[in-house]
C-alpha cells in the first residue's frame, strides 16, 4: 500500500520530488472536466507576501509568522466531521490535519484556493470510510502539493485523482497521472535517454531539477538539459523558467546578480527553489549563504525545525481536534 509522504521534513528533499526517469512514455488522453462543481480560482500573480530582505530578518519574525490560515471554516469543519465520523484511524485522522496545516503554510494559500480545495475534498470522498477516505485525502493533498510547482490550472487535481488507481503500485503514481493529464508535453524520459544525458555528463540532479522545472511550462526537459550542456547554469536557468511562469506560486531572483551563482549546484537549487517558496525571500539570499561555506541542508534543517513549531502552534491555537498522541513533523 503507499504511504503518504507527510513532511517529516526534510528527508531529504529531493526523495520527496524525485522524477521517474524510467517513467513510460504519457499516453495521449484527453481527459475532460468531470462536471466540476467548483469554480478553479485563479492565483494571484506574484509571490511576494512578507517584504523581508534577508533571512536573518526571516529567522528573527517567523514565530510571528504565518500563525493564521484563512479558510471557510465550515468547510473544513464539514471534512473534520466526515473523518470523525468515517471509523478513521487515529493517526491517519491526525496526519491529515497535519499535512493540511503544512501545506497551507508553506504555500501561504489563499483563501479562495483553500475553500476550493476543500470543496473538492469533500465532494471526490462522499460516501467513502475509514482507510479508503484517509486515503483518499491524503491522495488529493499530494496532488495538491505537486500541482503548485506545475503551470497547470487548480482543475487538475481531479482529473489526476480519478487516474491515482492506474498507477497505484508506482512510487511515481502522482507524476504518471499529471503525465497521462497533460499528454507528455512537458516532456518525459526514457531510460535510455537519461543514460544518454549521464554519459554527457550530467548527473541525477540535473535532471531532477530539469523535470521540475519543465512542469513550469517553459522549455521542455530535454530543452533544458540542452541547456544545461551548453553550459548555462541551474540557477540562472531556474530563475529565467520560475520568473516567467504564468500560474501558481512565484520565485523571485535577483537577475542583475544571477550570474555570480554559476557555481551552485542543481541538487542546491533544487532546495533553495522551495526555501525561497515557504519564506518568500529572493532565491539569491540562499545562494549568497552558499558562496558563503554554509551547506543548504543545515539552512532547510533550520527552517524545518521553524515551520514545523508553526504548523503545531496553528492547530493548537485554532483547537483542531486530534485523537491520541501527535507526532512532531521534526524528531
Amino acid at each position: 500500500m503507499r504511504k503518504f509522504l507527510v513532511p517529516k521534513y526534510i528527508i531529504p528533499i529531493v526523495c520527496l520530488l524525485m522524477i521517474t526517469c524510467a517513467a513510460t512514455v504519457a499516453v495521449v488522453l484527453n481527459i475532460g472536466n468531470n462536471g466540476d462543481d467548483e469554480t478553479a480560482p485563479e492565483r494571484p500573480p506574484v509571490n511576494d507576501r512578507r517584504g523581508l530582505g534577508s533571512l536573518e530578518e526571516y529567522l528573527e519574525v517567523a514565530d510571528e509568522l504565518d500563525f493564521e490560515i484563512v479558510h471557510d471554516t465550515t468547510v473544513f469543519d464539514r471534512v473534520v466531521q466526515n473523518l470523525s465520523r468515517a471509523n478513521v484511524a487515529n493517526a491517519a485522522f491526525n496526519n491529515i490535519i497535519r499535512e493540511y496545516e503544512f501545506l497551507a503554510l508553506f504555500y501561504d494559500a489563499p483563501a479562495h484556493e483553500l475553500n476550493y480545495l476543500l470543496n473538492l475534498i469533500n465532494r471526490l470522498t462522499a460516501g467513502m470510510s475509514g482507510e479508503q477516505l484517509s486515503r483518499a485525502i491524503e491522495d488529493i493533498m499530494q496532488i495538491y502539493d505537486f500541482f503548485q510547482w506545475t503551470n497547470e490550472d487548480i482543475a487538475i487535481i481531479e482529473q489526476m485523482f480519478n487516474l491515482r488507481e492506474e498507477y497505484e503500485d508506482s512510487i511515481f503514481w502522482v507524476e504518471n497521472t499529471f503525465n497521462r493529464v497533460t499528454e507528455g508535453r512537458h516532456g518525459v524520459l526514457t531510460p535510455e535517454d537519461v543514460d544518454e544525458f549521464f554519459e554527457r555528463g550530467l548527473d541525477f540532479y540535473d535532471i531532477v531539477l530539469a523535470n521540475q522545472l519543465s512542469r513550469r511550462g517553459i522549455y521542455t526537459i530535454r530543452q533544458i538539459l540542452d541547456r544545461f550542456l551548453r553550459g548555462q547554469s541551474a540557477a540562472y536557468i531556474a530563475a529565467v523558467i520560475d520568473g516567467n511562469s504564468r500560474n501558481n506560486l512565484r520565485i523571485s531572483a535577483n537577475m542583475a546578480n544571477i550570474s555570480r551563482f554559476a557555481d551552485i549546484p542543481s541538487e542546491e537549487v533544487i532546495v533553495a527553489r522551495r526555501l525561497a517558496v515557504s519564506t518568500g525571500l529572493d532565491i539569491t539570499i540562499f545562494y549568497d549563504r552558499l558562496q558563503e561555506g554554509e551547506y543548504i541542508w543545515d539552512i532547510e534543517l533550520e527552517h524545518a525545525k521553524i515551520l514545523n513549531d508553526r504548523v503545531m502552534r496553528s492547530m493548537e491555537a485554532r483547537g483542531y481536534p486530534q485523537r491520541g498522541e501527535v507526532e512532531q513533523l521534526y524528531d
